[in-house]
């Protein structure tokens, strides 16, 4: 029996919404609905003419014909026959292709999000500088600094790397792929994704283990891979983690280059809760990615290559959304000059050595306050 006291329904559970329970499918309803309107709605929803558009009729009525006052709801009605409901004459056909309806809905959403927060954002950001930039609020004064803050955040947001997440599944995807087609068991690429987690070791170490490479060559290679985390640590927020030792050793464990482009704009003040929470989503994305390239490596042809280069995307998206920062352009300029001219001393097989050295030396030789 519900609040409405209607129990005429298939099963109730405990809560102030309504559920309206058909074989066609559920509707789940506000508890300011009238009684009325529940049983209107319900009726609508196990009628066999009953349609998407009379239910959303009903709801406006109930709404006193307002429809920016329509309440909160769900329906679910993808699974039955209504998810095949043509909304038109039921001879209509589809006049645009899934192909351009998607289309269509990916400009419009992207134009909208253009036109009105183009301007909306750079206004939003100069008033409220984001925390951690060391820039005030203007208030009356025009601030030139803020002005310049407030635009980078936006292309921060906006920029060719803000697509970055997609690459991080992407990449995620890539791995599983390679992993599938090196005939390694499938669980094993999702416990690694779990409990390893290491990105660009997982790379590695799918072709290690496929020609049967020993396990002291494979902790070797890990970490020669994951040295370069050491640097990381220098300028992770510690501090902030006393007395939440658990807290500290998940954020140590799930610290990523990805979580770290992301942490490292927010100063050695960032809250840890929300530097885990943002590390624990980017591990939900990978695992995520890890199981959707494991069904995907069940249908690409084993003759597809290329799926290496996911890894060096990721690398090219994390160094450009970095650009936007003027102080950090120089550490980035030197690191460009390391990599030219390793490449043009060395052999392939030491170029990474030896950019890594001539990197640190240049850095050593910079003054402090002009890199970060």
């Amino acid at each position: 029996m519900s609040e409405h006291g209607i129990a005429r329904w298939s099963r109730w559970a405990e809560g102030s919404w309504t559920a309206a329970v058909a074989p066609h499918g559920v509707l789940v309803l506000p508890p300011t609905l009238s009684e009325e309107s529940v049983i209107d709605l319900w009726e609508e929803l196990r009628s066999s003419q009953g349609s998407l558009t009379a239910i959303l009729d009903r709801l406006v009525i109930a709404a006193g014909g307002h429809l920016s006052k329509i309440p909160d709801f769900a329906l679910v009605v993808a699974v039955s026959r209504k998810g095949d409901t043509v909304l038109g004459p039921d001879d209509a056909e589809p006049e645009y292709s899934r192909g351009s309806w998607f289309a269509m809905l990916f400009a419009a959403g992207m134009g909208i999000g253009l036109v009105f927060w183009g301007a909306a954002e750079p206004l939003q950001h100069y008033n409220f500088p984001r925390p951690g930039s060391g820039v005030k609020a203007p208030g009356s004064t025009p601030s030139p600094d803020a002005a310049r803050d407030a635009m980078n955040t936006t292309f921060l947001h906006w920029g060719l790397h803000a697509w970055a997440v997609y690459v991080v599944v992407g990449l995620a995807i890539a791995y599983a792929v390679m992993w599938t087609q090196n005939s390694l068991p499938a669980l094993w690429a999702l416990v690694a994704s779990t409990f390893l987690y290491a990105g660009a070791m997982q790379f590695l170490l799918a072709g290690l283990l496929a020609t049967g490479t020993s396990l002291g060559a494979v902790a070797l290679a890990t970490l020669a891979v994951n040295l370069r985390l050491i640097f990381y640590g220098f300028s992770f927020p510690t501090a902030a983690y006393r007395g939440r030792p658990l807290l500290l050793a998940y954020s140590i464990f799930a610290l990523t280059d990805e979580a770290y482009s992301l942490i490292a704009p927010m100063g050695r003040d960032t809250d840890p809760r929300l530097i885990a929470r943002i590390e624990a989503l980017c591990q939900l994305y990978w695992i995520g990615g890890t199981a959707l390239g494991l069904l995907l490596g069940q249908i690409i042809p084993p003759a597809l290559t290329g799926f290496e280069f996911a890894l060096t995307a990721l690398f090219i998206i994390l160094a450009q959304s970095h650009s936007y920062y003027r102080e950090r352009r120089p550490a980035q300029a030197y690191g460009l000059i390391a990599i030219l001219i390793a490449l043009a001393t060395v052999s392939d097989r030491n170029v990474l050595a030896t950019a890594i050295a001539i990197l640190l030396a240049l850095l050593c030789l910079t003054p402090r306050k002009t890199i970060a």
